[in-house]
């Protein structure tokens, strides 16, 4: 079964240019804040050192995958998804270090449900930029959804797995409190691994 992608290739480039560039003007600002919590010794060098190298990471990835000369429409729609999943893990991971910081008294928690803000923005944009931007809107809303999770040649992008029941992991983690619940952490709560495949094997 074909996996149904938006067929105007110049809508996708216009939603995609846009969203991204959006999405990587925002994770500059935010390595940009934590420099300046971290000049204000709010923040532990090393781990402003740490966010900062993995929100550098998401830029790349993001300018990487949204590839403008693949001559293949499936092409581009698998690398912006591949895009999509490696850039939502790496934001979810970000976002739970923010909430442990603030649980361990190392981040106030103002400034950590400030940054986490951040976060889910540049995940929505993240979102808007490549799944939403290759989504056929013409197919069924359970077709998208699966087409979400689905390349071209029919392989999955994500294999998630719960390894614990998801009561025991997401209601008593101690730093939960802490932990704005919506973006990326949403696509990988507490308790679950996740395997992400090459958009080309």
């Amino acid at each position: 079964m074909a996996v149904p992608v938006n067929p105007d290739i110049n809508d996708i480039f216009n939603r995609a240019h846009y969203a991204s560039s959006r999405a990587i003007r925002r994770l500059s600002m935010l390595q940009y804040r934590i420099g300046e919590i971290t000049g204000e010794d709010r923040l532990d060098k090393n781990e402003s050192s740490r966010l900062s190298d993995e929100l550098c990471a998401i830029s790349w990835n993001l300018y990487s995958g949204v590839v403008w000369a693949l001559p293949d429409i499936n092409e581009i729609a698998d690398s912006m998804k591949y895009a999509f999943a490696t850039a939502t893990m790496k934001l979810a991971g970000v976002q739970y270090r923010l909430a442990e910081l603030a649980g361990m008294g190392n981040l106030e928690r103002d400034e950590s449900d400030s940054l986490q803000q951040e976060i889910v923005g540049i995940w929505e944009d993240v979102y808007a930029g490549t799944l939403c931007a290759v989504r056929d809107e013409d197919a069924d809303e359970s077709v998208q959804d699966q087409a979400d999770n689905t390349y071209s040649d029919g392989r999955e992008v994500r294999i998630k797995i719960q390894i614990e029941p998801f009561e025991e992991c997401d209601f008593v983690w101690e730093h939960n409190p802490f932990l704005l619940g919506d973006g990326a952490v949403a696509e990988h709560p507490l308790g679950t691994i996740c395997c992400i495949l090459p958009a080309r094997p």
